[in-house]
């Protein structure tokens, strides 16, 4: 079992860089954002950026992950959404999944953040689920819905479960991508063993050393 402290989405950022995810959130009648997506399109995002192989976000990952690999997740749209969107001045991953659109920065000093990614809404994101059905293959990622954290903390807590498990299971990591690389989220955490438990430092919304998720 690989169990790890999630540090991350908060402003303690240890050695000030940040991996910044930005969630367009228009609203469109009859087609909101479901949570499914905005965690499959955040996690494929982030794993983009991972495994980017140009010299400059290589060396933006391995600064970024020698601190506390901070998340934060944002919302945006309207002309807040148009102006991050033709940022050319940062390397990022643009992504779409059913309903959700996001675009995932490559680590970042928060200080150098672009003004348009400063201003964008960085808290009291919840979205509702889709009810997807379980997608064949998906990890199944269990989320400790009785803290009531919000889709941000979800996001930034499954994207932490997910870069533990890629480094602890290479194995079932490359099925799982060859399957389409999609997140089962379950609300529920089940007792037993499994092989990743991620815990939360406390910093942001629930308290120190609350299990957030678990992957089976």
């Amino acid at each position: 079992m690989s169990t790890s402290e999630e540090r991350g989405r908060s402003m303690r950022t240890g050695n000030g860089t940040a991996m910044v995810f930005v969630l367009r959130t228009e609203h469109h009648v009859g087609q909101q954002v479901t949570r499914e997506d905005a965690v499959d399109a955040a996690v494929r995002g982030m794993l983009m950026i991972l495994a980017d192989r140009r010299p400059e976000v290589i060396a933006a990952v391995e600064h970024w992950v020698d601190g506390p690999f901070a998340k934060i997740v944002k919302r945006a749209r309207g002309k807040g959404w148009e102006q991050i969107e033709t940022i050319d001045s940062l390397l990022n991953a643009h992504v779409r999944v059913g309903t959700a659109e996001m675009i995932v920065f490559s680590p970042m000093a928060l200080e150098e953040q672009p003004p348009a990614v400063r201003s964008a809404q960085v808290s009291g994101l919840k979205l509702e689920s889709g009810c997807r059905p379980p997608v064949p293959g998906g990890l199944v990622m269990h989320v400790n819905d009785a803290l009531g954290m919000t889709t941000g903390k979800i996001i930034a807590q499954v994207c932490h479960a997910v870069q533990v498990f890629v480094s602890a299971h290479p194995r079932r990591t490359r099925l799982w991508l060859d399957a389409g690389g999609h997140i089962n989220l379950v609300n529920g955490i089940t007792s037993g063993e499994h092989s990743v438990v991620i815990t939360d430092a406390g910093h942001t919304e629930i308290d120190p050393g609350s299990v957030t998720v678990v992957v089976d």
